[in-house]
């Protein structure tokens, strides 16, 4: 996610997605890691 890099707070993201739990913000973080180093090393990148 750009706003983590960025430095906002997880809870000011989750309030912006409009999530209930923290949980399900760190899910897509975790998501966004996760997709972003699957895509590196698809172009060879890592």
């Amino acid at each position: 996610m750009e706003l983590v890099k960025v430095g906002i707070l997880l809870t000011i993201i989750q309030n912006l997605l409009g999530h209930v739990s923290l949980n399900l913000t760190v899910v897509y973080l975790k998501f966004s890691n996760t997709k972003a180093k699957m895509l590196m090393r698809e172009k060879e990148l890592i």
